[in-house]
């Protein structure tokens, strides 16, 4: 059988997948997609210094004459949500926003981002999880996504976090294949619009992948510039005074899975209400914690790297797996729907028990999975949040996931230790 016939089943899976999420949740309101498609509509014109414009203490609220009246032109009918993004997004879809109403603009993102978790997949199957590669396992994988809560959630509010996850996975690819100059620039756009992506070239500088690093620096800085040269300096300071008072500002609702939001929970005590929304200045304390516990998992994998000799992609699987964990977790917002990403460590540790016949690692990976379907997990997305058995149940999985990465990565470390002690 040739390679374009293999090609073929996967493909038709596929294909099959993403009609089955459009046709199943095609109608999704797309509440959080409506900030960019009005910041696309706004950008660029005179009413563009409404850009950021919201509740000066709540900033999820929006009242601005301005936006309503675009909302109202728009032929949006969700609950408006405030833009927080960089003001180069806004320009970038400004093309597509003044062609289409909101109901076209959710439709085209729910096929991108649909897609992107695709492409999470195979790129996951790809690098590190070959297993994933064979129809059965692939097949199963997809068949088992829809149920997952995170992934409602996803596509219940259009969030195009899938987007900017699968950049961060191609980026990680492009620089596994030694193409530093596009691993940068694929970091920098995705961390230019969602920041945490950014994280990732910490793992890079410790683990000496310098090019990689350089390039990921020399495009943010341009990025930088061109936003300011073409959506001007007053929008561009307003972006980064947003940037500055959203990250003073701790969200405990019940669909933030942080840290953060658990530590809340406990300094309230007993009597805390799980399911409004609270709103608190983010404390020093739980701010350095939070970066603390960041930074000391990069560091940590990083320094258990520097033993290998050899198996180093092997370790890398993990320890990727692991950062991308750890900025989800550890950030002090980190809504339910972040925790799509998952999906990769979930299919390189079944791909890690399958292969190497480390059966213990299964429980592991059903017990993550489970808590991140309802009635388990909360589901948002179909307003039955108070009928889930664990309310930070993501943050529990992620936790777990955490843990069992840590360990396995420490595991390859000693035993290459041994190995080279030995030969």
């Amino acid at each position: 059988m040739n390679k374009s016939t293999k090609l073929v089943p996967v493909i038709t899976l596929c294909l099959c997948f993403l009609a089955f999420m459009v046709l199943t949740r095609g109608k999704a309101p797309g509440d959080d997609l409506s900030s960019s498609y009005i910041a696309g509509r706004l950008i660029g014109t005179e009413r563009e210094a409404h850009l950021y414009s919201h509740d000066p203490e709540f900033y999820h609220i929006v009242d601005d004459p301005v936006l309503n009246e675009v909302v109202r032109e728009s032929r949006f009918a969700g609950f408006l949500h405030p833009y927080v993004q960089t003001p180069l997004w806004a320009l970038f879809l400004r093309p597509l926003c003044t062609i289409t109403d909101f109901p076209e603009f959710n439709l085209i993102f729910l096929i991108l981002n649909i897609s992107a978790v695709i492409g999470m997949v195979l790129l996951t199957a790809e690098m590190w999880a070959p297993l994933f590669r064979k129809p059965l396992w692939l097949a199963g994988c997809l068949i088992v996504l829809p149920f997952m809560e995170p992934l409602r959630y996803t596509v219940f509010l259009n969030q195009t976090h899938p987007i900017f996850l699968f950049m961060t996975l191609l980026a990680v690819f492009l620089a596994r294949k030694e193409r530093y100059i596009l691993a940068g620039l694929v970091l920098a756009l995705a961390a230019a619009v969602k920041i945490t992506p950014g994280l990732i070239v910490l793992y890079w500088l410790l683990t000496k992948r310098y090019r990689a690093s350089l390039s990921f620096f020399g495009w943010s800085v341009l990025l930088v510039l061109a936003t300011i040269l073409l959506t001007g300096l007053d929008t561009s300071l307003a972006y980064f005074a947003e940037i500055r008072r959203i990250s003073s500002v701790l969200l405990t609702a019940y669909n933030n899975q942080s840290l953060a939001a658990f530590i809340s929970d406990l300094s309230a005590g007993a009597r805390v209400d799980l399911f409004s929304w609270r709103m608190y200045s983010l404390s020093l304390e739980v701010k350095a914690v939070s970066t603390g516990a960041i930074l000391l998992t990069i560091a940590t994998l990083a320094h258990m790297r520097r033993k290998l000799r050899g198996a180093t992609e092997e370790y890398d699987s993990i320890a990727v797996c692991a950062v991308l964990v750890a900025m989800t977790v550890f950030t002090p917002i980190a809504w339910s729907h972040y925790f799509i990403i998952l999906i990769i460590p979930l299919m390189v540790l079944t791909n890690r028990a399958m292969e190497s016949r480390n059966y213990m690692l299964l429980p592991a990976v059903i017990l993550v999975a489970v808590l991140n379907i309802y009635p388990v997990a909360m589901s948002s997305s179909e307003a039955r949040a108070d009928s889930c058995l664990l309310v930070r149940s993501q943050f529990a999985a992620g936790i777990i996931l955490l843990a069992v990465l840590l360990r396995e990565a420490y595991t390859l470390a000693v035993d290459e230790t041994a190995v080279s002690l030995n030969s």
